[in-house]
């Protein structure tokens, strides 16, 4: 009598009890009706199921069905009903006691007395499928998966769960009576120790751990090692040719010859699997080293270019998800270690001028945005003076010069100009999190170290490039000649050069009496000036697309140029980020265009212009490759004006 009550368990010990999965729904509920009468005085939890059984029986069976755990037939008189599970608890029952079948084969249908349905029954054969289905095995009971063996030695039945320890703690099993029951250890120790030279002892040892302890034996084959790859293929293929001689197998001798089969085909999957897990364990710690070294910045796509050595790319080794899994941790995860409830990952990812993902490890944010601090301070002082020295030379002036506010905006403006990067960072407010977390490990950081003050707020652009305006003016006054220093004579030259530049806006100069004054432009001279930079694009298409090509075509071989990446839906995605970025660009150029003559010199620059004000572009793999896309970009949207 079953324990429990509901229909599933009623009706699968019913199926046992008859020893067929498939029940006849009459006869069962009237089994069911009986039963349920007869015990349901003693145990009132029956009473349910002797009232109106059928309406119960079948409210209860619906949900059963739709769950997929049994299959409903309605054909013929009577219906059935086909419990799934059955056919499972009948493997499994063999493998819960591999000595009571080590004298026979593995099981199969015609053993079990199964008969089980093709949707439920898998199909793999040990030398050509099965290592395909070792790449995703499945992980419930149902189907059933078979695996056939060559030669038509038979095939073996197994649950998922089975494969791969139970299946190989059965073939050891099965190996050890062959061989105890043949007395043929000696033999094979002789004869593999002819094959392995100088491996005498390790064979022995082997054979008398298979002869005495099968299941430990387990472990010194998925351990895969150099000894164990060569003694298992060995003794299976003498075996084998042992068995050969007879014209008809034993059960026994048939059950060792599916054992072998299963031995080495096990053996091969973990010596690969172990190499491969070296493979992804080298590859993991080559990543993790390059993320960690200069620039310490790196888009996603950079990340999926790093190589090895050979120049093999080091995802192909680690695996793409695997990198995927490995990215969301490092950049998710907080080590349990940090503490505080503001701690932050191991790595940052902050967003570049192209809105791409850039992945920085925690510790080189601080360092990393010092040095780009310390590079393009130079770059700003040179830029700032020359800028500067020509305005004190032409006795001009700026409000840069004259106030803090204006200075510091000018600093900040020339900083990330020189350095998005740099521009990256301290606009994220992540880099401050990071200075707070520094200053709790460490007790405090020095004030020259820190980025932001207490509060969170950036410090002064000119405190984190050291440059003073007064200073700074100082430098480039001195370097002029005397009378620049003087106020009252530099006001007076100052104020000449002025009248004459209002002069010269309103005179004209001599030798254009001749020529007609160019008149302002009107609306018909900005449609000629459109037909005259279709005129220009469709000029440089003809001599830049190769023949045969189409402009999107070639535009998309220079894609793989200027950025190698593997996953095409970033790919795509890059490329789209790019054509926006010039479109933008494009679009404030034409909205101050002039008259200008047209034609393909000026494409050419607007392309040099628009990658010289986008430094991440010419950071990319190929400048030049980079520079003909903007060119043939700009082109298609001109011709569609």
């Amino acid at each position: 009598m079953p324990q429990r009550t509901d229909l599933y368990t009623i009706m699968l010990s019913y199926a046992h009890k008859r020893r067929s999965p498939g029940i006849e729904i009459d006869g069962f509920l009237s089994f069911l009706n009986r039963y349920a009468t007869h015990y349901a005085p003693e145990r009132p939890e029956w009473r349910k199921w002797s009232g109106d059984t059928i309406s119960r029986f079948w409210v209860e069976l619906n949900p059963l069905v739709e769950a997929g755990k049994c299959e409903l037939h309605t054909e013929g008189a009577q219906g059935k009903v086909l419990m799934l599970e059955y056919y499972a608890e009948v493997i499994n029952k063999v493998y819960d006691n591999l000595e009571a079948q080590a004298s026979l084969p593995f099981p199969d249908e015609r053993t079990l007395g199964l008969s089980i349905p093709p949707g439920q029954l898998r199909s793999v054969s040990v030398d050509l499928e099965l290592e395909q289905y070792m790449k995703d095995p499945l992980t419930a009971d149902m189907p059933v998966i078979r695996i056939d063996f060559p030669e038509n030695q038979g095939a073996a039945l197994f649950l998922a769960r089975h494969i791969p320890d139970r299946a190989l703690e059965a073939s050891l099993i099965k190996l050890q009576y062959y061989i105890q029951s043949q007395n043929n250890k000696d033999y094979f120790a002789a004869r593999l120790s002819t094959q392995l030279q100088g491996k005498y002892v390790l064979i022995k040892e082997v054979l008398n751990q298979l002869e005495a302890k099968p299941y430990e034996c387990l472990s010194h084959i998925k351990d895969a090692g150099e000894f164990a790859s060569l003694f298992w293929p060995y003794l299976g293929a003498a075996v084998k040719l042992e068995l050969k001689k007879k014209n008809e197998f034993t059960s026994a001798e048939l059950g060792a010859v599916q054992s072998i089969y299963l031995i080495e085909f096990f053996v091969t999957y973990f010596r690969a699997r172990t190499a491969q897990e070296k493979e992804r364990e080298l590859a993991l710690r080559e990543i993790e080293s390059r993320l960690d070294k200069p620039p310490y910045f790196f888009t996603y796509k950079d990340i999926v270019g790093f190589t090895d050595l050979s120049g093999r790319l080091l995802v192909e080794a680690y695996g793409q998800n695997n990198l995927d899994e490995l990215l969301k941790e490092k950049s998710t995860r907080i080590s349990d270690s940090a503490g505080a409830g503001t701690a932050l990952p191991e790595m940052l990812i902050f967003r570049n001028i192209i809105d791409e993902q850039v992945f920085i490890n925690k510790s080189k944010v601080f360092p990393l945005t010092a040095k780009l601090l310390g590079d393009v301070r130079a770059q700003v002082r040179k830029a700032l003076s020359a800028r500067w020295t020509k305005k004190l030379r032409d006795f001009q002036s700026e409000a840069a010069m004259e106030n803090d506010r204006d200075f510091e905006r000018v600093l900040t403006n020339y900083a990330f100009q020189a350095s998005s990067n740099l521009g990256m960072l301290l606009r994220d407010q992540k880099v401050y999190l990071v200075q707070a977390e520094l200053e709790r490990s460490q007790g405090g950081l020095l004030q020259y170290t820190r980025l932001f003050d207490d509060h969170g707020k950036l410090l002064p652009m000119s405190t984190l490039l050291l440059m003073n305006r007064r200073e700074l003016l100082a430098d480039i006054k001195i370097l002029l000649p005397f009378w620049y220093s003087i106020p009252i004579i530099s006001a007076i030259i100052g104020f000449f050069k002025r009248l004459k530049a209002r002069k010269d806006d309103v005179e004209e100069e001599p030798e254009q009496e001749f020529e007609e004054p160019r008149p302002k432009p009107r609306s018909g001279d900005m449609v000629s000036l459109d037909l005259l930079l279709k005129r220009a694009a469709t000029q440089f298409l003809s001599e830049k697309v190769p023949a045969g090509q189409t402009v999107d075509h070639y535009m998309a071989t220079l894609e793989k140029r200027w950025r190698k990446i593997l996953d095409r839906e970033a790919h795509r995605q890059m490329a789209q980020d790019v054509q926006a970025l010039i479109k933008k660009k494009l679009q404030r150029m034409m909205a101050i265009r002039t008259g200008k003559r047209a034609g393909v010199q000026p494409i050419t620059e607007m392309a040099d212009a628009i990658l010289f004000e986008t430094p991440s572009l010419m950071d990319l793999d190929s400048t030049e490759a980079m520079k003909l896309y903007i060119a043939l970009y700009i082109s298609k949207l001109l011709k569609n004006l």
